[in-house]
């Protein structure tokens, strides 16, 4: 072996620091966990004090489709949760989300 003299080259000196470097960020395979969003959307409004209406804040999500994905129970990822089941039986809006949330604050 190259690298097992007592003196270290510049490049034995190298190939230590990335073997440690390595070692030290090995990614650990069975603990693997994913949140996948598409479609994204999310609105906030703020209003200003008045005598005409009580709105203080708007706030509008929508998620068309997301998965969650987990190997931490099991060596193989698997989908936790996700994706819309059956168009046909429960179609669903062309503007509607997986997930939608409208919260609206007033004073």
């Amino acid at each position: 072996n190259e690298c097992s003299s007592p003196l270290l080259t510049e490049d034995c000196n190298e190939q230590l620091r990335r073997d440690r470097y390595r070692r030290k960020y090995h990614r650990n395979v069975n603990k693997y966990f994913q949140l996948s969003f598409h479609g994204l959307k999310l609105k906030q409004d703020s209003f200003v004090d008045s005598m005409e209406h009580r709105l203080a804040s708007y706030l509008d999500l929508s998620i068309s489709d997301f998965y969650i994905a987990e190997a931490i129970s099991n060596d193989d990822p698997i989908k936790m949760m996700g994706e819309w089941m059956n168009e046909a039986e429960h179609p669903r809006d062309d503007r509607d989300g997986m997930i939608m949330l409208q919260i609206v604050t007033k004073h």
